[in-house]
């Protein structure tokens, strides 16, 4: 199977920014920005038993280049990005109840887009030359009993630059990455668990318990360690129960059991302290939901 789909953008920016910070002038900028491109994409599968089936897939992405805003030191646009995905992967049901998800990818990336900073402290986008993400990721839903199931998703990922840039300024105030950075964001493994075990207690009512379990590792803002914030590194414990009464569903459930301080998100802010985005505190949550048109 295969598809292609070609698309035009045009758009117009009008920017003008003032003040002391931007060297005490008025800058203003209007910038016309019009590209096209093609993002092509081919699958094929095998299926030679019931219960396998084989694929391999690639497949173009594209994100366009836009305008910053107008400030000293900051460049008017950045350019678009572009990558070619490459995916292999098997999908099975080697027993009863038990499906296997298994799949090797590599995303190579032109000119990725990154947030960057001026040495006056303005936020920007520019781009950031070669990257590669190169990574395995593994699901499985195990359907041990007929009221007990567990499902497992894990991912392995080695996304790093793949030529140096020396000019780069880094939101941390680094200046210049090098080919084998990491990338920002890009927790090297993650992992989710989860099992629910479920009775009837008369007809058309049921009961579950479930309990959840998720770890993101440890992550960086920017390319250079050094002097980056952290993100990520932690693990999160829920649990929950309900009753399922025909359409009626009633769910209590408890949140981040170990009140885990864990970091999702950092982030260097123009003229601001950095600051961070964490996991909900502990949290206890009464749901109730009903479907309709049955």
């Amino acid at each position: 199977a295969g598809g292609l789909r070609a698309f035009r953008n045009n758009f117009t920016v009008d920017s003008t920014i003032d003040g002391v910070l931007n060297g005490g002038r008025k800058t203003s900028v209007i910038r016309d920005i019009s590209e096209s491109s093609t993002t092509p994409r081919v699958s094929l599968s095998w299926k030679p038993s019931s219960t396998l089936n084989i694929y391999a897939q690639a497949a173009k992405g594209y994100r366009m280049g836009q305008a910053n805003v107008a400030a000293a030191g900051i460049p008017p646009t950045y350019d678009s990005d572009f990558l070619w995905n490459y995916e292999v992967g098997v999908k099975s049901a080697p027993a009863d109840g038990l499906n296997l998800s298994v799949a090797l990818f590599t995303i190579d990336w032109e000119d990725i887009q990154v947030g960057l900073r001026t040495p006056q402290r303005f936020n920007y986008t520019g781009n950031a030359g070669k990257a590669r993400r190169r990574g395995a990721e593994l699901t499985l839903d195990w359907q041990a009993t007929p009221n007990l199931q567990w499902m497992t998703s894990a991912a392995w990922t080695d996304a790093t630059l793949r030529e140096d840039v020396d000019n780069l300024p880094q939101v941390s105030g680094v200046l210049g990455v090098k080919k084998g950075d990491r990338l920002p964001g890009q927790a090297r493994f993650s992992m989710s668990n989860s099992m629910t075990y479920n009775w009837s207690i008369g007809a058309n009512r049921d009961v579950f318990l479930r309990l959840d379990h998720q770890y993101v590792g440890k992550s960086y803002n920017t390319f250079t360690q050094t002097g980056a914030l952290v993100m990520g590194d932690y693990n999160a414990f829920g649990a929950g129960m309900g009753v399922i009464l025909g359409a009626t569903e009633v769910t209590l459930r408890a949140s981040n059991l170990g009140d885990t301080n864990g970091r999702m998100n950092s982030f260097f802010s123009s003229g601001q302290p950095p600051t961070a985005q964490y996991l909900s505190p502990r949290t206890l949550s009464l749901q109730v939901s009903r479907r309709f048109g049955d």
